[in-house]
């Protein structure tokens, strides 16, 4: 279970696109919470590794954040895997 899940697949999402989830303000916008408008909670889930995801994702571990990365691609911001 996760506080909040962090769509972070480009400059900005269309979050009516997104099928609702059962808990309000589970899925948020990475640009919102990377400005600080939205507050992420402890155990975050971060969609999309490409480079917005792995900076989000720093940012909030270094905050003492819970923090996993999903990435449906092969590669990880852009860089082939090993």
């Amino acid at each position: 279970e996760y506080d909040a899940a962090v769509i972070a697949t480009g400059a900005r999402v269309d979050l009516m696109k997104v099928p609702a989830s059962t808990q309000p303000g589970l899925v948020v916008d990475a640009v919102d919470v990377a400005m600080g408008r939205v507050k992420a909670g402890n155990r975050v889930v971060v969609i999309g590794a490409g480079k917005i995801g792995l900076t989000l994702a720093e940012s909030l571990a270094s905050q003492k954040h819970d923090v996993t990365i999903v990435e449906s691609d092969r590669r990880i911001a852009g860089l082939a895997a090993a």
